[in-house]
């Protein structure tokens, strides 16, 4: 079963406004991600796609360039 706390730390990080704060913030909830997946996957569990999957789409929306609106 994924880690729903590491999860939502991540999904609550990506939305301060504060860009320096959100890598800082991030390490230990990814770092966690990253353990759970790799353990769950070691022993062929069906949520270890899905945690996995849940820190690459962060990783992906951190380095995403913002598009600023004019006006």
């Amino acid at each position: 079963m994924p880690d729903p706390l590491a999860i939502a730390s991540l999904g609550t990080v990506i939305i301060l406004k504060p860009a320096h704060w959100r890598w800082a913030l991030s390490v230990l909830p990814a770092l966690w991600c990253l353990t759970s997946g790799f353990t769950l996957y070691l022993l062929d569990a069906p949520g270890a796609t899905a945690t996995l999957l849940a820190l690459a789409l962060y990783l992906v929306a951190m380095v995403w360039p913002q598009r600023k609106r004019s006006g």
